[in-house]
């Protein structure tokens, strides 16, 4: 697909490239996040920022916390499925 197609579809669904990068960079981050052993930094690097501090602002922005709260959100709420209720 040439860059003015991608343009054109998305100017009709009302978004824009840099919203559409977000979305696939915070999908990939969930995954990424809910695995303990990688490290942000080499999360950041995957999701193609310069450095953790700038994954982390960018976090922050989309998600509202850093990646260190985001992965405790994520093991909390793990940890809440897991447990059954009475």
């Amino acid at each position: 697909m040439s860059e003015r197609s991608l343009q054109r579809r998305l100017k009709e669904t009302n978004t824009c490239y840099s919203a559409l990068l977000d979305q696939v960079r915070i999908n990939v981050a969930d995954r990424m996040l809910k695995v303990n052993s990688i490290k942000v930094t080499d999360i950041a690097r995957l999701l193609g920022y310069s450095d953790a501090s700038h994954f982390g602002r960018a976090l922050r922005r989309i998600a509202g916390v850093g990646p260190r709260a985001y992965r405790k959100a994520l093991e909390q709420t793990k940890c809440s499925k897991a447990t059954p209720e009475k």
